[in-house]
C-alpha cells in the first residue's frame, strides 16, 4: 500500500542508498498516492453500505441511488487498489535491481507482517479484514512470479482473473440446477445445512448479543468467524487468491512499462484506456446489474447468475482502470493538483486510514458501539463517508507534516527492515 514520490518530479528515481530500506517522500509518485487516496474513499463509499436499511424499506429515489451506485462504485476500487498492491511491487523490485541487491526476504518479511495486520484486524478491530490476509497470501505467490517476461504478464493475468469466476459460475451454475430439479433438491439442501452448520450456529449466537454491547464477545465471535473463514474451510482463499493475482500482474506489467513514471510519454496510451475502460466497463457493469433486480426477487435463474459472474470479469477492472486514467489526466493539470493533495495525504497513509476505517464500521456494528447496522438510508450512509473521509484528509495532511510516515505504515516498514524507522521530519 505505498510506493510513490512527491510532485516535484513524475520520474521515478532509483539513485537511493544501497541499504534496501524504505521510500522517503521525495522519493514517491504523487499521482499513485492520489489514486491510493481516491480507491481508500470508495471502498468506505461501499463498505459503509452495510448500515443501510434493508433494500425493501427503501424509496423509488433510494432503489434508484442504488443501481447508480452498484453500477459505478461495487466492486471497482478494491479493483483498483489490488491493482496498486502489484504496481508498488513493480517500483520496488526496480528500486531493488537498481541497487544490484535483491529484496525477497525483506518483501517475505513484510508481507508476513501485512498477514498478521490483517488477522489482528479480523479479530480485534471488530470489522472482517479478508483483503489483507488475501493481499499477504497472494503476495507470496507473486514472489515466485515476478521475473517472468513482460509479454507472459497480461496472458497470463487475463487467465487468472478469469478461470476462478468461470470455475464458481459453473458451480453456482450446477448447484442451480440441482436444487431446482425435484429428484436432487432434499439432497442438496441437505448438503447445504450441513456445509454451513458452524456458520448458522455462530449467527445465532450473535443474535443473542443484540442490544446486549460487549467488546469482549465481540472478539470471540469474531475469532470464531476467522476460523470458520480461513481455517476450517479454506477453500475461500483459493479461488479469490487467483483473481488478485492476475490484478498483481497487471500492476507488475504498467510498473515495469514506466507509464505512471513518465506520464507525459504514456498520455496517449492513458486515454486510450479511459475511453475503452469506460465503453467496456460501464457496457459490462450495467448488464450485470440489471440481469437481476434486487429489490424483487425472481425465482433463481442460474444462467443469469451465472452471466452475472462471467461479466464481473471484465467490469470491474474495466471501470476501475478508467477512473485510474481520468485521476492520472486530471493529475497533469495545476489546479487539479492542489485539489488531489489531500486525496494524497490519504493515500501515503492508506493502511492506517484503512485500519481506522474498520475501527469505526467496528463501532457502528449491530452489537457494539451505537448499533445503527442496517438503520440508515443511502443517502445519510453516504454524507456519512463523506465526512468521516475528510475528516481522515485532514488528519493525514496535518501528521504527514509532522512526521516522515502513518504510525501504522511506520509499525510495518520497522516490522518489515528489524529495524526501528526515523518517524519525525528533521
Amino acid at each position: 500500500m505505498e510506493n510513490a514520490m512527491s510532485s516535484a518530479s513524475p520520474v521515478f528515481s532509483t539513485a537511493a542508498p544501497t541499504v534496501l530500506a524504505p521510500v522517503v517522500p521525495r522519493q514517491r509518485i504523487q499521482v499513485i498516492d492520489i489514486l491510493r487516496g481516491w480507491a481508500m474513499f470508495g471502498v468506505l463509499l461501499v463498505d459503509i453500505g452495510v448500515l443501510w436499511r434493508p433494500g425493501k424499506t427503501w424509496s423509488a429515489t433510494e432503489q434508484a441511488a442504488y443501481r447508480f451506485f452498484a453500477l459505478f462504485a461495487e466492486e471497482k476500487f478494491w479493483t483498483l487498489l489490488i491493482f496498486l498492491f502489484g504496481l508498488g511491487f513493480a517500483l520496488q523490485s526496480i528500486r531493488a535491481d537498481g541497487r544490484g541487491r535483491g529484496f525477497i526476504a525483506a518483501y517475505a518479511r513484510r508481507l508476513f507482517v501485512l498477514l498478521l495486520i490483517g488477522v489482528f484486524q479480523t479479530v480485534f478491530l471488530l470489522w472482517d479484514g479478508p483483503v489483507l490476509i488475501t493481499y499477504a497470501a497472494t503476495g507470496f505467490l507473486l514472489l515466485g512470479l515476478w521475473r517472468l517476461p513482460s509479454r507472459t504478464l497480461l496472458p497470463l493475468a487475463f487467465v487468472l482473473m478469469l478461470v476462478p469466476w468461470a470455475y464458481l459460475a459453473g458451480v453456482d451454475y450446477i448447484h442451480a440446477r440441482r436444487l431446482a430439479n425435484p429428484q436432487t433438491r432434499v439432497e442438496v439442501l441437505r448438503a447445504d445445512s450441513a456445509g454451513n452448520a458452524g456458520w448458522a450456529a455462530l449467527g445465532e449466537e450473535a443474535k443473542k448479543t443484540v442490544g446486549k454491547p460487549s467488546y469482549a464477545r465481540r472478539v470471540a465471535l469474531q475469532a470464531r468467524a476467522f476460523y470458520l473463514e480461513y481455517l476450517s474451510q479454506p477453500q475461500w482463499m483459493s479461488w479469490v487468491s487467483p483473481y488478485f493475482l492476475g490484478l498483481f500482474l497487471v500492476g507488475l506489467y504498467v510498473g515495469r512499462r514506466g507509464i505512471l513514471m513518465d506520464i507525459p510519454a504514456h498520455l496517449l496510451f492513458i486515454r486510450r484506456v479511459l475511453f475503452w475502460g469506460a465503453a467496456v466497463g460501464l457496457v459490462t457493469s450495467a448488464g450485470r446489474y440489471f440481469i437481476s433486480n434486487p429489490f424483487h426477487r425472481q425465482p433463481y435463474d442460474a444462467t443469469s447468475y451465472a452471466v452475472k459472474k462471467l461479466l464481473a470479469v471484465f467490469g470491474d477492472p474495466a471501470l476501475a482502470f478508467a477512473y485510474a486514467s481520468a485521476i492520472v489526466l486530471l493529475a497533469q493539470r495545476r489546479d487539479w493538483q492542489k485539489l488531489f493533495a489531500p486525496l494524497a495525504a490519504a493515500g501515503r497513509m492508506s493502511l492506517t486510514n484503512y485500519l481506522l476505517m474498520a475501527v469505526l464500521l467496528g463501532i457502528l456494528a449491530p452489537t457494539f458501539g451505537f448499533g445503527v447496522y442496517k438503520q440508515i438510508g443511502l443517502t445519510l450512509s453516504s454524507f456519512l463517508a463523506v465526512v468521516i473521509y475528510a475528516a481522515l484528509m485532514w488528519l493525514s495532511t496535518w501528521w504527514l507534516r509532522r512526521f516522515r510516515f502513518g504510525p501504522v505504515e511506520w509499525l510495518w516498514r520497522s516490522a518489515t527492515y528489524a529495524k526501528w524507522q526515523p518517524m519525525r521530519i528533521a
